[in-house]
């Protein structure tokens, strides 16, 4: 029987050859037996899925006719870290200020001001995805966990359980539902 699995690399890089540097140390993972992980360095980050048994259904058109091994490169959004959608928030934020207030030409916040303005938009933030995100959901930390929001309010991945995002105090995206 023919052996089927999705596999979904996420990867990031600041530096020439951080993304396919992030690539490869994915693969080597995947080939040692992994089926999901991450991890994230100053030049780059990544975090992959592999997904066993997965139905021909979901194979691209053509790619299980005449035995040969393909592949299909498929250009997606990755979903948006936490901290790139508060990032987004703020500069909306900021953005609806500043056009309520044409005459004012400069933008300058005191470095005190900023950093409190930023730290309270993520706590109120994490409070709202918290209070907001179903049970099921699953969670991707920026270090590679895979966790599941429970019907308690948990975060789990079977061994590691965080009562909330706050306790894990690492940035994270919401990939869907389990």
């Amino acid at each position: 029987m023919q052996q089927v699995k999705k596999i979904v690399i996420v990867a990031s890089g600041s530096e020439e050859g951080a993304v396919d540097m992030a690539v490869e140390e994915a693969m080597r993972r995947i080939e040692a037996g992994n089926l999901s992980g991450g991890d994230r360095n100053e030049s780059g980050a990544f975090y992959f899925d592999v997904t066993e048994n997965v139905s021909t259904a979901e194979m691209p058109a053509g790619a299980d006719e005449g035995g040969e091994e393909s592949s299909e490169v498929v250009e997606a959004d990755a979903p948006q870290s936490f901290e790139q959608i508060v990032e987004k928030a703020q500069q909306a934020f900021w953005q609806a200020i500043a056009e309520s207030y044409p005459t004012i030409t400069s933008g300058d916040l005191w470095p005190d001001a900023s950093h409190a303005f930023d730290e309270h938009c993520k706590a109120a933030a994490r409070f709202w995805v918290e209070g907001n995100l179903p049970a099921g959901s699953i969670v991707r930390t920026e270090d590679g966990y895979r966790l599941t929001r429970t019907e308690e309010g948990d975060y789990t991945d079977g061994d590691l359980t965080y009562g909330s995002l706050k306790e894990m105090e690492v940035d994270f995206y919401v990939l869907g539902q389990s």
